[in-house]
């Protein structure tokens, strides 16, 4: 197991090539610093990734990819401190392809207090490969966006201040952390309606999905 370094200006992250196919890719932590889990491949040197962020000094804040049709890693997605939005880099050159800002929504007040360098920090891509879904602590909203063409196709509310987001393992759910209003929101990612609050604790930031294994 050896490590692939995408460096920004003040942020750098390892990325982990397993022997097996794993569930999705995600990040987390190793003894080796912060890492991300890679779509399964043969373990050993993959190459050194640069990211070249705008603007000056950006910390890298979460990362998330796509696939190519035979599971290998096509794009990693990239939001970046004091961006209201994301970038993309092409896993197999390491260049920036795409940088999408989230547009303004009309008529809902823009939130800049709080926001930690972070005015988007939560991003995810469905099992399916087919959406990838970005928070907005702006506005209260998550953007989705079709892949692999990145086009806009909805606008959710998600609550006051929303981080994380993570899926139910069928895709049909969507689970965002609102700290805002210290609830989960659930949304239907086909119609991109609300049909759950979940009340959690204070000020809720991570999330995950689990499968538990029933024991007897």
């Amino acid at each position: 197991m050896r490590k692939l370094v995408v460096a920004g200006m003040l942020a750098a992250m390892t990325l982990i090539v397993t022997s097996a196919p794993v569930a999705a890719p995600h990040i987390g932590g190793t003894r080796l610093g912060p890492a991300v889990v890679l779509w399964g491949g043969e373990p050993g040197y993959v190459g050194d990734l640069t990211l070249t962020a705008e603007p000056l000094d950006p910390t890298l804040l979460f990362y998330r990819f796509d696939t190519n049709a035979d599971g290998s890693t096509r794009r990693i997605f990239v939001q970046l401190s004091n961006f209201h939005g994301f970038a993309a880099v092409d896993f197999a050159t390491g260049q920036e392809v795409a940088r999408i800002e989230h547009p303004a929504i009309p008529g809902v007040h823009a939130h800049r207090d709080g926001l930690q360098t972070a005015p988007a920090h939560g991003l995810g891509v469905t099992p399916d490969g087919k959406q990838l879904w970005s928070t907005s602590k702006v506005y209260g909203y998550a953007y989705v966006h079709s892949l692999p063409d990145l086009k806009e196709i909805a606008r959710v509310y998600v609550g006051q201040h929303p981080e994380w987001v993570t899926f139910s393992r069928d895709g049909r759910r969507v689970y965002v952390a609102a700290a805002g209003d210290n609830q989960t929101f659930v949304v239907d990612t086909t119609t991109f309606k609300e049909v759950a609050r979940i009340p959690v604790g204070q000020v809720p930031k991570r999330n995950a999905t689990v499968v538990l294994k029933a024991y007897q």
